[in-house]
Parts: structure tokens; sequence; C-alpha cells
């Protein structure tokens, strides 16, 4: 190229039009050896469709083959498990909705049977406790309605001397005495019926019955849902969490609330600490991602600044790239040259 330039400079040609006509040439050249590259590159790539379709084709999307892998991963049935009576089932979802009509129906029943007989529990649990068969009862309701035959067959099943009856000239009234379980109580049993088969039953009791005051107990007592929760709170590992903060609450305090309160107040506070450490959380992560973003776009402006430095053609020097300028940036400088001379 030197070598080029200096025959025009020696020659008698006008030095401007030599290196205009010498610089047509070179890009002459260049679009010919980039036509070459490129029908280099077409036959290549003809070359290497022709090995592959000599391969052995790929199975297509949906080809027995791939389905016959979806099928496989299909046949594994989908499964839940649930827990009743303190015992796990685990059901596929197809038995779940071939038998829920059924399941549903039954339960439906159920809940309207347990309605009708809520209001005669305590009844029921009576009998219950007191033993008494069929024929007791039928003989109790005899007796109500004044059947004598009855009432000999109980006076003479409880010897009953006669005389010892109240002649009526007392004005002594008869009491009823109460049998049977009252509301609370059996909702008590009911609970302590379903969570009673869970190996973590006998720290639920220890906890209610020995660990915790009296007042706590009377709340339970009153409150028997709270027994289940409590329960539930020890299954999951939550009150081996809560417990020891309560206790320490309960110790620098004035100790004038109940073992329950200070749970449940020490619970709260560990509820707030979990909730601000997860919001921090999410805020440094927020700042992590827009300090990264803000490092990407300066480095993506340092090398937009590099790329536009690096291929000005105006140069301040007056002189001129050859190779990498534009063919109107050349002709504006060959212009400006002529005009000054």
């Amino acid at each position: 190229m030197s070598n080029e330039r200096d025959e025009i400079l020696d020659s008698d040609e006008d030095p401007m039009e030599g290196l205009a006509r010498l610089r047509k040439e070179e890009q002459e050249n260049k679009n010919s050896e980039e036509s070459t590259d490129k029908e280099d590159k077409e036959v290549a790539t003809e070359e290497d469709k022709e090995v592959v379709s000599e391969e052995e084709p790929e199975p297509e999307l949906g080809s027995p083959e791939e389905e016959g892998e979806e099928d496989s991963q299909d046949s594994t049935p989908k499964t839940r498990k649930f827990k009743a009576d303190g015992q796990e089932y685990e059901f596929t979802e197809q038995e779940m909705l071939d038998k829920f009509e059924e399941v549903f129906g039954k339960a439906v029943n159920f809940t309207n049977k347990s309605q009708k007989i809520a209001p005669h529990m305590r009844w029921i649990s009576a009998i219950e406790q007191q033993n008494l068969s069929e024929d007791d009862i039928f003989l109790a309701l005899d007796v109500l309605k004044g059947n004598k035959d009855a009432i000999n067959q109980v006076i003479k099943n409880n010897e009953i001397d006669l005389f010892d009856l109240d002649s009526g000239e007392t004005d002594t009234d008869y009491t009823p005495t109460p049998y049977g379980d009252d509301p609370l109580t059996q909702q008590v049993k009911e609970v302590v019926s379903t969570i009673s088969k869970d190996p973590e039953y006998e720290i639920t009791a220890n906890v209610i019955t020995k660990q915790w005051d009296e007042q706590s107990r009377d709340f339970f007592a009153n409150n028997p849902s709270y027994i289940e929760g409590l329960h539930n709170d020890i299954r999951s590992g939550l009150f081996d969490k809560v417990a020891p903060l309560a206790m320490k609450m309960k110790v620098f305090g004035d100790s004038s609330k109940s073992d329950l309160e200070y749970y449940v107040m020490a619970g709260e506070k560990i509820s707030q600490q979990e909730q601000s450490n997860s919001a921090k959380a999410s805020v440094r992560r927020n700042e992590d991602i827009i300090q990264q973003a803000e490092e990407k776009s300066r480095e993506a402006d340092k090398r937009r600044s590099a790329s536009s430095t690096g291929t000005r053609s105006d140069r301040g020097d007056g002189s001129i790239d050859y190779y990498s300028d534009s063919e109107e940036d050349f002709d504006a400088w060959i212009k400006k040259v002529k005009a000054s001379q």
C-alpha cells in the first residue's frame, strides 16, 4: 500500500486523484474478497446439510418415542394425603374424582345428623356413663308416666322401705341430679379424642395440666378449640421457638398475666420480627438488583464510548483512515484538501 502511494506521489498524476483512484481499487478488491468468502461459506453449509441428512433423523415432536416417554411419566398417578381420626390416608386424584359425589353426599348427611343430635348429646353421655340399658330407659319412662308396676319395680330393685318415703308432710322438693357432660366438657373430649392419637399429645397434655398455671387451664376448659391450636404449634415446632421467649417475658415482667397470655405475646413478637426480617431481605434484594442494573448500564456506556471514539473520522490532526472511514468521509476530506491548496 505504501509503495503504491509513493509511486503516485512521484508520478505526474494529480496526488488527490491518484489517492482517490487507489482507494476505489482497494474497495473493489475488498468487496470481491467478501463475495468469495460468502460463496465459500454457502458451499460449506450445503455440505453440512448433506452430512446431517445422511445421519439417522431425530424423532419429530409428537412421534411415538416421545409420546411413549410422556405416557410413562403420566402413568404414575398423582396422590394426595389426608389425615382423619388420627390416621393418614392416601388417595389418587382419580380415586377422589370417582368417589367425590358419593363421599360428598355422605358428608352432608353426616353433618345434618350431627346437628340434629347435638342438643341431645348430654343425655347420650349420661346414658353411657350410667351404663343404662334399653329396658332401664323404658322403665324410667314408665315411672315418669306414673305406671304403678314400674314404680313397684323400682322400689323392689333398690330395696326402698316405704316408711322412709316422704308422706307429704314436709315441704322438701325433689332436686334432679345432673348427669352427663355439659357442652364444654363434650367439646374438650372431642378435641382430646382427635389429638390423642398423635405422638405429641403427651407433650400437649403436660403443658396444659402441669407446666402452665390454673388461669390458662381455665381458659382452655372454656375454649376447647384453643387446645387443638396449641397442639398444632407443638407438632410444627413453633412451640419450641415461642415458649423460651414467653418464659423470658414472664421472668422479666411483673408476672401479672397467665402463661397462655405470655405465650401469645411472644408469638406475636416473633411473627413481627420475621415479617420485619423478610421485608429487610426484600429491600436488600431490590437494592442488589438496582446496583447490578446500574453497573451493567455503566459498562454499556463505557463500551459505547470506546466504540464511538475508535471510529471517529475527524481526528483533529486532519488525517483520514483509508480503511475505517466511509466513502462520504473520504470524499469530504478530498474536497477539503483541494480547497486548502
